[in-house]
């Protein structure tokens, strides 16, 4: 979604605001290189699955800490005159480290130990969340 939202040159990308210069190398920008550790527990047809990362590029993560810091309701195109989240320790905390739990079901249980295995899962990613 970083990508799309500099592509389109939403609000906070338009000339003028405060990510302008965005624009110039899209692709650098909306892109995240980090580097993560990952667990799953398996309980037989289902695993929990666990990521805990550091984050050592994502300059587009300012933009949503911007836009979502404190708000419920974002209006797409945000008055220069609202208040926007700040860069603050806590958004650097955010920025740097990365989370992911997943849920997931296998279609073969595991105390038959396959060789492969057909699954479906739901994660949530965070940051530091």
């Amino acid at each position: 979604h970083y990508y799309n939202y500099i592509r389109k040159h939403e609000s906070l990308i338009q000339a003028g605001r405060q990510f302008e210069h965005y624009q110039i190398n899209l692709w650098h920008n909306a892109t995240n290189l980090g580097l993560s550790l990952n667990g799953e527990i398996l309980l037989n047809h289902f695993g929990i699955d666990m990521q805990v990362g550091f984050n050592f590029h994502k300059p587009s993560y300012k933009i949503d800490w911007r836009i979502n810091k404190g708000w419920k309701n974002t209006p797409q195109n945000i008055p220069e005159s609202w208040q926007i989240g700040e860069l603050d320790s806590y958004f650097k905390l955010k920025y740097r480290i990365s989370r992911r739990l997943g849920l997931i079901y296998y279609f073969f249980g595991m105390e038959s130990k396959p060789e492969n295995n057909f699954y479906e899962g739901a994660h949530i990613n965070a940051n530091l969340g």
